[in-house]
């Protein structure tokens, strides 16, 4: 199980186990269940794809659209450590951004773009690794 802020990704090596988990969760709290996680990079991009501009040191035009773009980018964090600085340094950005933030985030979506194969990988542990870590 991983959490973020108001955020859980539940995941596991039975799909029976994650739900019996789920149900468990919703029998004692209120919340929502947006269904399967899609953990890959692929579907971000498109959805904010980067497009070349000019940097201005303006209000950027759009702040809906940068809070989208680095909301998302937080959940990447999770398997890309190698981007929590940058993402964090863009969420002190939020209120209002600038135009060369702009410029920055989408640098970041170049990146993954050209990096999406890479990652950490998140794999069930068994007692024993869980032994071992302590």
């Amino acid at each position: 199980m991983l959490v973020y802020v108001d955020d859980i990704i539940v995941t596991g090596s039975s799909s029976a186990a994650v739900q019996t988990f789920i149900a468990a969760l919703s029998s004692a709290f209120l919340f929502r269940d947006l269904g399967w996680l899609n953990a890959k990079i692929s579907p971000l991009l498109p959805q904010f794809p980067p497009q070349v501009g000019p940097a201005l040191a303006e209000p950027f035009s759009d702040p809906t659209r940068y809070c989208q773009v680095v909301g998302s980018l937080q959940y990447v964090t999770l398997t890309r450590p190698d981007l929590a600085f940058a993402v964090n340094r863009f969420c002190q950005y939020i209120h209002p951004p600038q135009d060369c933030h702009w410029e920055d985030v989408k640098r970041i979506l170049r990146y993954l773009q050209s990096t999406k194969d890479l990652g950490m990988v998140i794999r069930p542990m068994t007692i024993l690794s869980l032994f071992c870590l302590l």
